[in-house]
């Protein structure tokens, strides 16, 4: 039902590079309720939110008040999540956008379709790793100050973690030098961490599905508006905003990024097919590497 309305809002419209008319952009956005569907086939039935009422204002989301959504990307949820609560323009790998129906739904929110190496890709290494953003920078910070578009969304990690640490954050999303709105999502677990990892995705899919209950937590900060020398240094920034996640998740900040998984591939390390065990070879363990039990 959400590609239908995406592929509703954009019949007849030639010109994706320009945005959507309010009459096309409320079809997109009726379609967050069949989003909380779909939640509640996954297994989240109930949705513990913070903060949500007081720093999220209404002019946030209709865009009259220019700010980017950040948050952790721990799993493909997050995404559901974020549409169900803001109904954002987004950042999206284009292969993502190349999948039948998931890439109609995507068309209708008008994301930034960037291209992505993978780290466990042919031809991948330590400088093409991640997202070529470089020729998007300018397209997120037009977006960004333009009230026609809904307010952004991105994921300025670039990957998903097991939500339970905070890796480097890139600069794209305070380039700009716009406020952010910080989202911290948290996925409560005892018998199955949820994290899109490098676990086999059917798997994980599956597994999440067989639960009986799923549990996340959103918790909606307060606006954080950069300092003068913030918006000059948008590396400063990023650094600033991910210290300030990390305190909210009770983690350290971490160095750590896509080129970072990339060389521990290259020396053989890699998560079991269930995502509960790092593999890693035994001449590893002396230099600090350990081969685990608990999910990766």
């Amino acid at each position: 039902m959400v590609a239908m309305h995406g592929f509703a809002a954009t019949l007849f419209f030639d010109d994706m590079n320009l945005p959507l008319p309010a009459h096309r952009r409320a079809i997109v956005t009726s379609s967050r309720h069949y989003v909380r569907i779909i939640l509640l086939l996954l297994g989240y039935i109930t949705l513990d939110v913070r903060g949500y009422r007081e720093n999220c204002t209404r002019d946030m989301h209709k865009g009259q008040k220019r700010i980017v959504y950040v948050f952790n990307h721990v799993s493909f949820v997050d995404s559901m999540l974020m549409l169900y609560f803001f109904q954002p323009c987004g950042v999206t790998k284009k292969s993502i956008a190349r999948i039948p129906i998931l890439g109609t739904a995507i068309r209708g929110f008008q994301n930034v379709l960037v291209e992505r190496v993978e780290a466990g890709s042919e031809g991948a290494n330590l400088v093409n790793v991640g997202a070529r953003a470089s020729n998007k920078t300018k397209l997120i910070a037009e977006r960004v100050n333009d009230k026609r578009y809904p307010n952004m969304a991105v994921a300025p990690e670039g990957t998903t973690t097991n939500g339970r640490t905070v890796v480097k954050f890139k600069r794209g999303a305070f380039v700009p030098g716009a406020p952010v709105l910080p989202i911290v999502i948290r996925y409560p677990c005892r018998h199955h961490n949820v994290a899109w990892t490098l676990r086999n995705d059917l798997f994980a899919l599956v597994r999440m599905m067989c639960q009986f209950r799923n549990y996340v937590s959103v918790t909606v900060l307060p606006e954080y508006t950069p300092s003068a020398a913030e918006r000059d240094d948008a590396e400063l920034y990023a650094n600033n905003v991910q210290r300030l996640f990390a305190s909210e998740l009770g983690a350290e900040p971490s160095n750590q990024d896509l080129a970072t998984q990339f060389q521990l591939m290259q020396k053989g390390v890699k998560v079991s097919w269930d995502g509960r065990t790092i593999l890693a070879p035994s001449d590893m363990k002396e230099h600090g590497y350990l081969v685990g039990s608990s999910e990766a």
